[in-house]
């Protein structure tokens, strides 16, 4: 998964269900209960100083603070299309 907060990239694992209700990520984040959501293997680029990135094994990010989430195998390179 890659998600953007103000201050960071950061890409990592994010589980989900494996089947049934609330499958889908759209689902898990807007669970009323589910503030946080926690990123496994987490690398974490700082947008200000992309050099200097880091690694940590656990990162719990609010969910207000996340400002776009993808998941990183549905990325595709669209070429030169302007």
């Amino acid at each position: 998964m890659i998600l953007e907060t103000a201050r960071y990239r950061i890409v990592g694992e994010v589980t989900l269900p494996p089947e049934g209700y609330k499958t889908r990520l759209s689902d898990h984040l807007n669970e009323p209960q589910r503030e946080f959501l926690i990123v496994l293997d987490a690398i974490m680029t700082p947008l200000e100083d992309p050099e200097n990135r880091f690694r940590s094994k656990v990162v719990m990010i609010h969910r207000s603070k996340i400002d776009v989430i993808f998941p990183e195998d549905e990325l595709t390179d669209v070429g030169d299309t302007y």
